[in-house]
C-alpha cells in the first residue's frame, strides 16, 4: 500500500512540476509611452502602456491634447480631460458615444488582444471594435509606437 501511495504521489509531483509551465507575454516587462501628432485636428494622440512581470499588456491609458479653442487659443486640453465638455455626441449624433468611452473600449480592446492590429478603413475607421466609431488613426500608430518599445 505504501508503494503505491508513493507512486501516487510521485506521479501527481511529476504532473505539477511539469505540466504547469508558466504562460509568458510576449512584451518586456515595464510602462511605456508612444505619440502621434494628428495633423487633420493639430492634436497628440498619446498612448501609455503597462506590460507586467509576465510579459502581458495589463493597462492601457489613452488621451489627446490638443488646443480648445472653445476657451481661447491658447487653452491646451485633453478629450479626456473634456470628458463629456467635449460634446462629441452634440456634434455628431452618429458617435457610438463620447470620445472617452470609445477610448476606453480601444483600451480593452488592447488589453484583450495584446496590440491592436487592426485594420482601418480609409477614414481611420475600424469595425473591429464595437462600439468605437471615431477615428482612430492617431491613436493606433500612438499605441503601436508604445508597443514596439515594448518588444
Amino acid at each position: 500500500m505504501k508503494k503505491l501511495i508513493i507512486i501516487i504521489s510521485t506521479l501527481f509531483l511529476i504532473n505539477v512540476v511539469t505540466g504547469c509551465e508558466a504562460v509568458t507575454g510576449e512584451y518586456k516587462e515595464g510602462t511605456y509611452f508612444g505619440y502621434s501628432y494628428d495633423s487633420e485636428y493639430d492634436a497628440y494622440a498619446t498612448a501609455v502602456i503597462y506590460v507586467d512581470s509576465i510579459g502581458s499588456i495589463k493597462s492601457v491609458f489613452i488621451d489627446t491634447t490638443y488646443i480648445n479653442k472653445e476657451k481661447s487659443s491658447t487653452t491646451v486640453s485633453t478629450k479626456r480631460v473634456e470628458g463629456n465638455d467635449y460634446k462629441m455626441k452634440a456634434y455628431n449624433q452618429a458617435a457610438a458615444g463620447e470620445w472617452y468611452e470609445q477610448v476606453e473600449k480601444i483600451e480593452k480592446y488592447v488589453v484583450e488582444n495584446q496590440g491592436l492590429d487592426v485594420k482601418l478603413n480609409s477614414e481611420g475607421k475600424t469595425d473591429a471594435i464595437s462600439g468605437a466609431t471615431i477615428n482612430i488613426s492617431p491613436i493606433k500608430e500612438a499605441v503601436d509606437n508604445a508597443i514596439k518599445q515594448a518588444k
